[in-house]
C-alpha cells in the first residue's frame, strides 16, 4: 500500500506553474481580442450610421474622418487576429502541462514506492480515478519512464509472466504478448494526444 503523499515534487510543480501561466495568459489575450474586436466593429458600425446619417441628410461626412476610422478599425482587426491566434497556441499548450505534470506526480508516486505500483494504489495516493490511474501507468510505460523489470516498481493488470521468461527461450506467443501489450500502450498514448488536440 501506498503513503499518500505529503508535498509534490519539484518537476510537478515546474509542469503546474507552467500550466497556470498559460491558463492565465490564455484568459488575457481572449479579453484583449474580444475588447479589440468589439473596438473595431463599433468604429465599422459608427462610421456605416455616420455615412447613412450624411446621405439621408445630403451633407457629407468627409473623407479625413472615413480614413481616420479605416486606419483605426484596421489595426484593431489585425490585434484581434493576433491575439486569437496567440490565444489558440495557450490553449493547445494547456493540456500539455497539466498532462505533463500528472505524469511527473504518478512518477514520484512510484519511485518512492517499494512495492509494485497498481492502478488502484496510484488512484488512491493520487486521488483520482482509477481508469486514469491505468492510463498514467501505461504512459509512464511508454515513455520508458517505468519499466516493468527496473528498479521503478510496476505491476500492470496485463503482464507476461517474467519469472517463466527468465528460465525458458522467448517463445512466439510471448513476443505476440509482449507487443500486443506495447501496442495497447502506444493506442492510449495516441488516443490522450488525440484528446489534447481535440481541446
Amino acid at each position: 500500500m501506498l503513503a499518500p503523499r505529503k508535498r509534490r515534487g519539484a518537476k510537478e510543480l515546474a509542469a503546474l506553474k507552467r500550466a497556470e501561466t498559460s491558463r492565465k495568459s490564455r484568459a488575457k489575450t481572449r479579453g484583449g481580442a474580444i475588447a479589440a474586436g468589439l473596438s473595431a466593429i463599433g468604429i465599422v458600425g459608427l462610421l456605416g450610421i455616420a455615412g447613412i446619417i450624411s446621405i439621408v441628410v445630403g451633407g457629407n461626412i468627409g473623407l479625413w474622418l472615413f480614413l481616420a476610422g479605416l486606419l483605426t478599425a484596421g489595426p484593431l482587426f489585425g490585434l484581434t487576429f493576433a491575439l486569437g491566434k496567440r490565444s489558440s497556441r495557450l490553449s493547445r499548450e494547456l493540456p500539455a502541462a497539466i498532462d505533463e505534470a500528472w505524469m511527473a506526480a504518478a512518477t514520484d508516486v512510484v519511485e518512492q514506492s517499494t512495492t509494485p505500483v497498481t492502478a488502484t494504489s496510484l488512484a488512491k495516493a493520487l486521488h483520482i480515478d482509477e481508469p486514469q490511474a491505468e492510463e498514467l501507468l501505461a504512459l509512464l510505460e511508454a515513455s520508458d519512464l517505468v519499466r516493468p523489470e527496473g528498479n521503478l516498481a510496476y505491476r500492470g493488470k496485463l503482464r507476461v509472466d517474467t519469472s517463466a521468461a527468465a528460465t525458458s527461450p522467448t517463445t512466439d506467443a510471448q513476443q505476440a504478448a509482449e507487443e500486443e501489450a506495447r501496442a495497447e500502450a502506444e493506442a492510449l498514448a495516441q488516443e490522450q494526444q488525440a484528446k489534447r488536440e481535440r481541446l
